[in-house]
């Protein structure tokens, strides 16, 4: 798979227009103490999974704390940092890890790259708003996007580790430029139903989800009488299988959670995200010797024996997400004892996220009855673990934040095993 990530390197290069400027990394205001090390060192014995979650992905000071930690475990012979992107635009973070050339950070959809043949655009308040608020979320996203990336190559250049994604693709403008490269073999095929899957690719959907989704099915159909491994090479059989994998599951999901779904449609939408997100960490567990760090929600990042009944509190009305199980329980079933779980948590301050109603950033602040706000009145800042940390707190009061607006109950110290805590923090 690593040697594959080069595959659409120079593709990608003939797509860029803009010029390579200079990038400022991410400023370090977040220097692990010797203690910290200490006890990093300690818990990662005989680990080969490190789950690095954030409270909120619109916030400053998470970049610093996870670029430090990264790092540090580089150091320590974790040679995989897998974040909570999707896989093609991370193939592009990847050859700018390598390369340096900055450019290619322009071909990441969730920054803004825009596949001409491929017109769906969402609708507000969604992926790619068009609204002068959104507008200016997504202009923040990216500036810190590639100062994250900028400080990212600095650890990368000490330590060569290999970099992925794990997440369903939410904007796949990228997977259907990848999908353009098969096109000419399977047009100039005698199979029938090799150049029936060409045209498919060759026409537009004009914004139609469903027709997209509809087209994806029909390749179910096609492929299975089209000898693609006589057509391609093996190395490009394989990109093609995982470029239609990763296509057919970005569609499905953006089909039903931008089709104004019943509650029940869209709980089933994002369970098959974890899904996804488990089946493209699993490939990067597949070699015994990978030692591999996950970037993401605490809430996907998030340890728990069993599937179990997730209540969520937001803007203090409840919803129960029945049966909910993330990334990080799957990952607990096959690799129990192999895993390490870091949580960043933070009190109160402001965040950029795409909710924001009236201004970016808008302000947060954690409710009275939270981890966060408990921790807030013992400290302004403190790395230890989760038991430790809470210490004297029953377990019964377990109830932390997400996004800044989610209140969500459990026991916090089975989910987690380090807790970062920020008591303020600041919107990018």
């Amino acid at each position: 798979m690593i040697k594959r990530v080069f595959f659409y390197c120079a593709f990608s290069l003939l797509l860029l227009s803009c010029a390579s400027k200079s990038i400022k990394p991410v400023v370090d205001n977040s220097t692990l103490r010797a203690a910290d090390k200490s006890l990093i060192d300690k818990q990662i014995q005989g680990k080969r999974i490190v789950l690095l979650g954030e409270p909120d992905h619109w916030i400053n000071e998470k970049g610093a704390y996870q670029i430090e930690i990264i790092d540090y475990l580089a150091k320590k012979g974790f040679n995989i940092v897998a974040n909570e992107r999707s896989l093609f635009d991370s193939q592009n973070v990847q050859n700018y890890l390598a390369t340096g050339d900055e450019r290619l950070l322009s071909l990441i959809g969730e920054n803004g790259y825009k596949n001409p043949n491929w017109p769906i655009r969402t609708p507000k308040g969604m992926l790619l708003p068009k609204d002068d608020l959104q507008s200016e979320y997504r202009k923040r996203m990216k500036k810190n996007d590639y100062r994250f990336y900028s400080s990212l190559r600095e650890v990368y250049l000490k330590n060569n580790f290999f970099y992925s994604g794990y997440d369903v693709d939410k904007i796949p403008d990228i997977v259907f430029d990848r999908l353009q490269l098969f096109i000419p073999k399977l047009a100039a095929s005698s199979v029938r139903e090799c150049s029936s899957i060409a045209h498919l690719l060759q026409r537009t959907s004009e914004g139609r989800l469903d027709y997209e989704l509809t087209n994806l099915k029909k390749f179910n159909k096609l492929i299975s009488r089209c000898p693609t491994k006589k057509i391609f090479t093996p190395s490009e059989h394989l990109e093609f299988s995982e470029v239609l994998q990763q296509s057919y599951e970005s569609i499905s999901f953006l089909a039903v959670a931008l089709n104004n779904p019943s509650q029940e449609q869209l709980l089933i939408a994002y369970k098959k995200r974890e899904q996804t997100m488990l089946r493209n960490a699993l490939k990067l567990l597949e070699r015994k010797e990978n030692k591999v760090i996950l970037l993401g929600h605490n809430a996907h990042l998030s340890r728990f024996e069993s599937e179990y009944s997730r209540v969520l509190e937001v803007n203090g009305k409840k919803i129960e997400v029945p049966n909910w199980k993330s990334l990080g329980s799957f990952l607990n079933d096959s690799f129990k004892n192999d895993i390490l779980i870091v949580w960043m948590l933070t009190e109160n301050g402001t965040h950029s996220a795409s909710f924001c109603e009236r201004e970016i950033p808008c302000k947060f602040q954690s409710f009275t009855d939270t981890v966060e706000s408990y921790l807030g009145k013992k400290t302004q800042k403190a790395f230890d673990t989760c038991s430790s940390l809470l210490n004297g707190l029953g377990e019964e009061n377990f109830k932390w934040m997400e996004n800044g607006i989610i209140k969500i109950a459990g026991n916090l110290c089975r989910t987690s095993d380090i807790i970062y805590f920020k008591k303020y923090s600041t919107g990018i």
